[in-house]
């Protein structure tokens, strides 16, 4: 009879922790922010013993692709990059990312979220806000898992890496 409560409680904590790991991907979306009313997604990630200058290195050096990018820079403490992509056949994003960096911390957004369904030449770019279109947004939700693995590979797992 013990072995099988023991059982039955491995199973439910089981499932309890796998239904947990699914919950908490599901935070990661972008949403209607309640006091601005612009849609952003914003995470803190905390860095033990690391230097603001260390963490201004990483993003620099290991994140951002294309100087052009940079929108601003106030070494070491704010970086913020804009850029366009491909969100699929015909349909364009434009997307600011922020990362305000203290030591230990760094604080990631993503903002001033735009598209463009480029099928004619007279399309035009629109922010997310100004339209009653969702279907950008789910695109931006989808793609958000893979954006926050990489930027945490880049920039937070860094040092598993280093021996």
């Amino acid at each position: 009879m013990k072995q099988k409560n023991k059982l039955i409680t491995v199973i439910l904590l089981s499932v309890l922790s796998v239904n947990c790991v699914f919950a908490q991907t599901e935070d990661y979306k972008i949403k209607k922010d309640s006091i601005t009313g612009k849609y952003q997604y914003q995470e803190v990630f905390n860095l033990v013993n690391t230097t603001k200058e260390e963490i201004y290195k990483r993003v620099k050096s290991n994140y951002i692709k294309f100087e052009k990018t940079i929108q601003y820079d106030e070494n070491p403490s704010k970086i913020v990059i804009r850029y366009q992509y491909r969100l699929s056949t015909f349909k364009y994003g434009i997307i600011s990312e922020t990362f305000d960096i203290k030591d230990n911390k760094i604080r990631w957004t993503l903002s001033d979220l735009g598209y463009l369904f480029a099928v004619t030449d007279l399309s035009k770019w629109k922010n997310v806000e100004d339209t009653n279109d969702n279907s950008a947004i789910e695109w931006w939700n989808k793609l958000l898992p893979k954006s926050r693995n990489y930027f945490k590979e880049k920039i937070i797992d860094i040092s598993k890496s280093d021996w």
